[in-house]
């Protein structure tokens, strides 16, 4: 699990090398238990919504995109 803190701007999460089952909190747009695939990037563009996002892999690799503003 990977903590992030807030800032202005969007928060990706991708999978990375295959499918990734990922729980994602803190964000405009949760996800609990959601398999990513690469195909199709249904993590892409999140926004951080408390103090800190919280990022939890439970299967697979992702790869977490922080772009500000």
């Amino acid at each position: 699990s990977r903590k992030i803190a807030g800032f202005s701007g969007y928060l990706s999460v991708f999978a990375y090398g295959g499918a990734a089952l990922v729980t994602e909190t803190g964000v405009k747009y949760p996800a609990k238990n959601q398999r990513f695939t690469e195909d199709f990037p249904l993590g892409v563009s999140n926004e951080i919504i408390a103090d800190f996002a919280e990022i939890t892999v439970h299967e697979g690799a992702a790869l977490i995109v922080m772009q500000g503003n």
